[in-house]
């Protein structure tokens, strides 16, 4: 059986019924008769499949080329939005069955597709990654997305010194090898490289970590342990002698013989290990620094495992939590390479029940951090004390943020609005582009003065340059969501006032959108 996500009726006829499972039933008789709603392969390389979220009626005006605008409906899954045709009917098994055909999709570069996770290539904007029911896909500035591996894609990684040389992995627990990444546009080779854990188990969505420092190097998880291979998954090598159920997540240091941390979680605590000197370990019994974890988050289930910016075998790590409840989300982890580590909160003003999938610091500022969330991106310029909302970036899942030291770039994998690029500036966020757009000219930059700050009553609003008459005014709270809004109305050349008698107190943003032009700016209601 499957749980329903999507349920719809006509606007002109209620014996049309839709409802979205995994795959989408519907029916034209009030309910008696039920069929498969089907794709017709006109998706443009990701074609309809399943996993139905949401329904519309079409709009009265609404037709294409093979559907009229009185028998139509609009149905969304987990490939993006298409419009539908009512009334189709066909027999199987001598049972009169309604249905209707995907007819043509819509989304018209709105980005939908759903990662779960991705790497980057050694230079550029050049990465891969794995999505829900629609495999694996390269991306580069020079074309458009590749399709590069089938199923339902998950974690996928670059050789930093091959970027022709990928890992790329599928449900349960299955993993590939493809050596011709960027040189073809093509399946062409691809090699199953799955270690042979035989009843061990696996995720649905397993995790693994490849080292950055050695592509040829890749540490994977199972329900009974860790597996090591250094020469690309020629062979395998389980690296603890007995069973560590509950492993998640597995963090790599950047050397060529690393340390490898990997935490666990079996009711009612959680678990923490390192394997130092990875590369070379013998199999045995990995260092065991549970004892080392802060009660706050004992029964906590832990995200990605990074380190910062510092490489190598002594370093500090970051650890985040994903559970919903009001937990610290957000440790630094000091002397993780020695045998007390300590752990340090830094979730700060974070939302408290927000669940953190991953944190990356600034590598020319640690000071400043990055915190891939259930609701989007938050940055911190204070080493975690205060968070602030990224607003350039969907407010989406992001399962996964990766961060290329040797130049300063940071991608986000999103569950729903696809890899979004960005190249942070020293000590702020820079500017966010989607990886697989070809860059755009640059736009002048709108800027403007925002005073008294911090204020009580009111602020005043001067921007830099004549703005037009559609130009609008917003604020924000810290954590993204939109408090008011309204029209750019200036009086008498001196700017715009702002009444914010009635905020409570605490850190907000104001922001101008003028068009393509946006800009924002920070300030305090005391």
């Amino acid at each position: 059986q499957q749980y329903g996500t999507m349920l719809g009726v006509s606007n002109t006829d209620t014996n049309k019924v839709v409802c979205g499972i995994r795959y989408a039933e519907s029916s034209t008789d009030g309910g008696n008769h039920w069929g498969s709603i089907y794709g017709d392969g006109t998706g443009g390389g990701i074609g309809h499949y399943s996993d139905f979220h949401c329904y519309a009626n079409s709009p009265a005006s609404y037709s294409d080329s093979l559907t009229d605008s009185s028998n139509t409906f609009l149905a969304g899954d987990v490939n993006g939005i298409f419009s539908s045709n009512w009334g189709h009917s066909y027999y199987v098994n001598t049972i009169n069955i309604d249905s209707v055909t995907l007819s043509t999709k819509l989304d018209n570069n709105y980005v939908t597709t759903q990662f779960v996770g991705g790497g980057f290539a050694a230079s550029g904007r050049r990465c891969v990654g794995g999505t829900q029911d629609n495999g694996s896909w390269r991306f580069r500035p020079s074309d458009t997305a590749i399709f590069v591996g089938g199923g339902d894609g998950t974690y996928a990684y670059i050789s930093q010194q091959d970027s022709d040389l990928a890992y790329l992995s599928t449900q349960n627990g299955q993993l590939s090898k493809y050596v011709h990444l960027f040189e073809t546009n093509n399946q062409s080779g691809i090699e199953a490289i799955t270690p042979p854990f035989g009843s061990q188990g696996t995720n649905f969505y397993n995790f693994y970590q490849s080292n950055y420092a050695d592509g040829l190097q890749l540490y994977y998880r199972t329900n009974a342990g860790l597996w090591r291979t250094i020469d690309t998954g020629h062979s395998w090598t389980q690296l603890n002698t007995t069973s560590i159920a509950g492993i998640d997540y597995i963090g790599c240091t950047n050397a060529t013989n690393p340390s490898v941390y990997f935490a666990s979680y079996v009711s009612p605590s959680a678990h923490f290990y390192r394997i130092a000197n990875a590369q070379t370990f013998t199999p045995g019994t990995p260092t065991d620094l549970s004892a080392s974890i802060p009660s706050a988050v004992q029964g906590a289930s832990f995200g990605e495992i990074s380190q910062t910016p510092s490489g190598g075998t002594s370093t500090s790590l970051f650890m985040c939590t994903t559970n919903y409840s009001s937990i610290p989300h957000i440790y630094k982890v000091a002397n993780a390479n020695g045998s007390s580590p300590t752990w340090t909160n830094i979730t700060g003003d974070l939302p408290s029940t927000l669940a953190v999938n991953e944190v990356q610091a600034d590598p020319q500022d640690p000071n400043v951090l990055f915190a891939a969330t259930d609701y989007g991106l938050y940055y911190s310029t204070n080493g975690g004390t205060n968070w602030i909302k990224e607003l350039r970036v969907p407010n989406t899942v992001i399962p996964e943020m990766q961060l290329r030291s040797s130049d300063h770039k940071l991608f986000l994998f999103t569950y729903g609005r696809g890899v979004w690029y960005c190249s942070i500036k020293s000590g702020l966020t820079g500017s966010f582009e989607q990886a697989s757009v070809t860059p755009t000219p640059a736009t002048p930059q709108l800027q403007f003065n925002l005073y008294p700050n911090p204020a009580t009553q009111k602020l005043i609003v001067n921007p830099q340059q004549e703005l037009s008459s559609s130009a609008r005014i917003a604020i924000y709270s810290s954590d993204g969501r939109m408090i008011s809004e309204s029209a750019w109305n200036p009086t008498g050349g001196q700017g715009q006032e702002v009444n914010i008698s009635s905020l409570p107190s605490g850190a907000y943003f104001l922001q101008i959108t003028d068009g393509n032009l946006i800009a924002k700016n920070k300030f305090v209601k005391m």
